[in-house]
């Protein structure tokens, strides 16, 4: 296949550049509350803080509506010269009741209003509870950062057509016993004229190294064994390369040195992100010191 097809037809991908899944399932957009605490760990920050807040008013509402039924004697020192001066004091009173403050200028009078303000005080203590450990569950997990070439190269090594891309550790620290695995799905036919996606592992010149510290070059020799030789090497139409719908997923994992624990990133590459015939600028180089530097910023360049 020479330079001139660089470009196939644009494909579907079921992965997401930041790593994320291309693939809605029934209640994606929603909270399932038959795994909740999953489902808080799993969504996105702002959705997480959305639901706190949401949480929050609506448990507070909850509360000073309690309050306002229990009539306009049941706490002392709310104004009752109007439906909402009283609702409002019946909701500050709320807040200040599930976080524990306390200002002594409104205060329960009436029996059931001791009872409800003692419920609310449980509740707050519980809830501050769960939000401390959620808030540690989600931000003590080590998240690695790491980079990836935005194209793939298919290139002459040694005289074999390879697949190259490239991975740089974006952060200062060591990522010991870092392991990559490449693997191409793409959808098949059976016999029978049952279409199904397939899974393959692409082997790799090398997958693992003991220190991962500045940058990773990715080579997968594409010989007739490999599963990626009848897309690239071979001819094959334009048709059926856009009803297999290829897709190159990337998983780099490894222990991340300072925090003791496994980070893991993920990459996805199309058809269509294939440069032919071109390499990679060299992102290293000595400083007037002689000491060895890198530049991220070229982890994509191509000469």
């Amino acid at each position: 296949m020479s330079s001139e097809n660089e470009n196939p037809v644009k494909l579907w991908r079921l992965l997401n550049r930041d790593g994320s899944f291309n693939v809605m399932r029934p209640r994606h957009n929603r909270i399932d509350r038959r795994d909740l605490y999953h489902s808080l760990l799993s969504i996105s920050n702002r959705k997480f803080f959305m639901v706190l807040v949401g949480y929050y008013l609506v448990l507070n509402f909850f509360f000073a509506s309690l309050y306002f039924i229990c009539g306009p004697n049941a706490l002392e020192g709310v104004p009752n010269h109007s439906i909402v001066a009283h609702f409002s004091s019946c909701f500050f009173f709320s807040v200040q009741t599930l976080a524990t403050i306390g200002y002594g200028k409104i205060s329960p009078v009436s029996f059931l209003a001791n009872i409800i303000v003692a419920v609310e005080a449980l509740v707050g203590l519980l809830g501050l509870a769960t939000v401390t450990g959620l808030f540690f569950a989600r931000f003590s997990k080590a998240q690695a950062k790491v980079l990836f070439s935005d194209k793939l190269i298919v290139n002459t090594i040694d005289g074999v057509p390879s697949l190259i891309f490239r991975v740089g550790n974006e952060r200062l620290n060591q990522i010991a016993d870092a392991n990559v695995n490449v693997t191409l799905s793409i959808s098949e036919t059976t016999k029978e004229g049952e279409t199904y996606r397939n899974l393959y592992d692409l082997e790799l010149e090398r997958k693992n190294t003991p220190i991962f510290l500045i940058s990773l070059t990715v080579v997968h020799p594409i010989t007739k064994t490999s599963p990626l030789y009848p897309y690239l090497v071979d001819t094959v139409s334009h048709d059926h390369l856009h009803n297999a719908s290829p897709e190159i997923f990337v998983t780099l994992s490894g222990t991340d040195e300072s925090l003791g624990q496994n980070v893991r990133a993920r990459y996805s590459y199309s058809f269509d992100e294939i440069i032919w015939d071109r390499t990679f600028v060299d992102i290293l180089h000595r400083n007037k010191q002689g000491l060895l530097e890198v530049d991220m910023d070229k982890i994509s360049l191509l000469n």
